[in-house]
């Protein structure tokens, strides 16, 4: 059976967007949790139920895993996208209730929850990312693929964008020339289809990638980053001495020292791992200025795999903000580093987005 088993496993194919479709996940499924506990907190936490019934919002979580399951197993087309977004909203429902089961008293409110479900997060972020992009896709699923694109245009039209990717995947396909034709037959076929409006998200994503596109491309915008890097290493100075150091017992500094728990060092070890790499930019800062953005930007990526989990445990709110914030950081020096190295790539970028 084993290696019955492990051929099974190596025929599967990948979707040309499957990167798309688990950023549409874990997107749906961040907004879902976040939306819950903020929600449950302006409502004063009712419950659904009486009676001594209670119908935690885990079923629904499960409930809407199990419509996007359905979904992806007996529809086609635009399945995959509505699977992604519906089970990434139940996922974040189910995932909220965590504290609940790894505790004896069933705390939905146990502190060390917020950071562990965001270490769940980032583990399958980095599980997809691994088992998505690992290696290019290969002859064989480029083939599965460009019949997937005639899935797709006959339920939503054939236009250029897609008819340039049913080309490329033919390419890499090795396909015979027989085969070109009938593909080139059946896209013109399609072509005359109504063309599908873009989803809400896909235009939401695009115009922002074109509006951040021209800002980073600015001659200010570097200095607009690093006033922000200024604040922000005020703002973690401040959230370490009122959360981590002082907490809701100030003591003095040596019972400090000696109280301080694992989250407290972790969170100090991770700002002086932060702070060192932002001082190599630094030192950096005369010579060239792409070398600054890069240590920049690898203090900002350590900050979200590793800083981010020891806040999550102090300040949920605070997490929430920062998280935003630091997202929207390693965005734009990523796009500040494309500018610094490669300048006319940004103009194609905002060329390609129109």
């Amino acid at each position: 059976m084993l290696p019955t088993s492990l051929s099974t496993w190596s025929r599967l194919i990948r979707h040309r967007h499957a990167s798309h479709f688990a950023e549409l996940f874990l997107v749906n499924a961040v907004g879902a949790l976040i939306a819950i506990r903020v929600g449950l907190t302006l409502t004063g936490f009712p419950q659904l139920g009486g009676h001594g019934l209670h119908i935690a919002h885990l079923l629904w979580g499960g409930l809407l895993m199990l419509a996007a399951l359905l979904l992806a197993l007996f529809f086609l087309a635009a399945a995959r996208y509505r699977a992604a977004v519906i089970g990434g909203i139940g996922f974040g429902a189910f995932i909220d209730e965590l504290g609940k089961f790894i505790t004896a008293d069933n705390d939905y409110f146990f502190r060390p929850t917020f950071a562990l479900v965001y270490a769940i997060f980032l583990l399958l972020f980095f599980a997809l990312r691994f088992a998505l992009t690992r290696q290019p896709l290969s002859a064989r699923e480029h083939l599965a693929n460009a019949f997937d694109v005639l899935t797709v245009a006959s339920a939503r039209g054939l236009d250029a964008s897609m008819r340039a990717e049913l080309a490329a995947h033919l390419a890499r396909a090795d396909a015979s020339a027989d085969l070109h034709r009938e593909f080139d037959t059946l896209a013109d076929a399609l072509a005359s289809a109504p063309i599908a409006r873009p989803s809400i998200y896909t235009r939401i994503k695009t115009r922002a990638a074109r509006m951040f596109a021209r800002c980073v491309a600015l001659h200010w915008a570097k200095a607009i980053l690093v006033a922000i890097f200024a604040a922000r290493a005020g703002a973690q100075i401040w959230f370490g001495i009122s959360q981590v150091w002082l907490g809701d017992d100030p003591k003095p500094l040596p019972a400090t020292f000696a109280g301080l728990d694992f989250f407290a060092w972790g969170f100090i070890a991770c700002l002086a791992l932060e702070w060192g790499l932002i001082g190599r930019g630094i030192a950096a800062l005369l010579r060239q200025r792409h070398i600054v953005l890069r240590w920049f930007k690898r203090a900002v990526v350590l900050h979200l795999l590793l800083t981010q989990f020891f806040v999550f445990y102090y300040d949920q709110l605070s997490a929430i903000i920062g998280l935003g914030a630091n997202l929207l950081l390693y965005h734009a020096f990523t796009q500040l580093m494309i500018a610094a190295e490669s300048p006319h790539q940004i103009s194609t970028l905002d060329k390609e987005t129109e």
